[in-house]
């Protein structure tokens, strides 16, 4: 079972999507401080599973069409939207 999940970042305004196959473990990496580069950066303020995919291949394209729809959504209000390998702002 593979995860789609949200973190907002310390930083204001600042949002992570990501997926994972262990997403509790995941999560403790990212509470660790090694989690991805964006989230080490910014912090994890809350987390949010989003959904569960029965295959990689599927929660990969959930998280590339979810980051692009956030990009869509709040960059021009200042958000910095990483996930799915893009990052507006680390």
């Amino acid at each position: 079972m593979y995860t789609l999940y949200r973190v907002n970042c310390n930083t204001p305004r600042h949002i992570y999507i990501g997926m994972s196959e262990s997403v509790w473990y995941r999560l403790l990496k990212h509470l660790k401080g090694q989690g991805s580069k964006f989230t080490q950066k910014h912090g994890l303020k809350s987390f949010r599973i989003i959904k569960e995919f029965n295959t990689e291949k599927e929660a990969k394209l959930a998280e590339r069409e979810e980051t692009l729809r956030l990009k869509r959504m709040y960059e021009r209000m200042g958000f910095r939207i990483c996930g799915a390998g893009w990052s507006s702002s680390i």
